[in-house]
């Protein structure tokens, strides 16, 4: 191997030896906002953050690259490099190090940043049971299972907004009542859900929930004060959507509540 392959072997231990600094380096910075067992069941939150969950996962290759780099080395390397490929490879360390100890945060400063990251996981648990409920493409229940459930009612029973907008399109409501979830519909409307909020295609949740026959949940929005002559980006009717798509028993409960209107 000549001096210039060893200058290259020598500048790309340094880049693996910063990429293993650094990602250990971002670990043990966040590791105290790592939640404990009961703490996440409790709160209904992923154990790691989900937006520290690529430090982590960085973190185990920064393990691997310190693992495997002096086996390479000592296997294919020359003589020179495998008297040299430790300075390259841990100076980057020596740059690292006196931040583990200037980097101190107060408990103020700790707790701000934990309350960021426990909203930023509820919005993201919240938003991944919205994408479930409304993929109609899935051959599977596209219903809450009961920890999903149990999420949704612990973060409206802590004040979570029911109207709040996912996506800049819908509420939760209305994947609900796309996917026939009477069980979490009723929980919404009882924490005071708008049912005649309309995403940004027009829908409203009856619309839905007639278009793909929905009874049990037609009839609780017309109960809890749906506008059943609402019309869609399309201009139709929840009506509309109830005949064209064969649902006889949806389309006779809205022509009987039009006429009682």
């Amino acid at each position: 191997m000549n001096d210039l392959q060893n200058i290259a072997v020598l500048i790309l231990l340094f880049f693996l030896g910063w990429f293993w600094a650094s990602s250990i380096f971002e670990a043990f910075k966040n590791i105290h906002f790592v939640r404990s067992e009961d703490e996440s069941s409790k709160e209904h939150l992923p154990r790691v953050p989900f937006k520290l969950r690529k430090t982590f996962k960085n973190a185990i290759f920064g393990v691997l690259i310190l693992l495997l780099t002096p086996l390479v080395v000592y296997t294919l390397m020359s003589q020179t490099i495998k008297e040299q490929w430790f300075i390259p490879f841990f100076i980057p360390s020596l740059i690292y190090l006196p931040f583990l100890f200037i980097n101190k945060k107060d408990e103020e400063q700790i707790e701000h940043q934990r309350a960021e990251l426990d909203e930023s996981d509820r919005r993201e648990t919240i938003l991944r049971i919205c994408k479930k409920l409304s993929n109609r493409e899935s051959k599977s229940c596209r219903k809450t299972n009961t920890q999903q459930y149990n999420a949704i009612l612990h973060y409206l029973k802590n004040s979570q907004n029911p109207d709040e907008i996912f996506e800049d399109r819908y509420t939760l409501l209305l994947p609900s009542s796309c996917c026939g979830d009477y069980k979490l519909v009723k929980s919404l409307i009882e924490h005071g859900s708008d049912v005649n909020f309309k995403s940004s295609t027009g829908n409203c949740a009856i619309h839905l929930a007639a278009k793909y026959g929905f009874e049990e949940i037609v009839e609780l929005l017309i109960n809890s004060g749906a506008d059943i002559e609402t019309k869609d980006a399309d201009g139709k009717t929840p009506l509309m959507h109830a005949q064209e798509n064969g649902h006889s028993n949806i389309a006779a409960i809205l022509s009987k509540a039009s006429k009682e209107d």
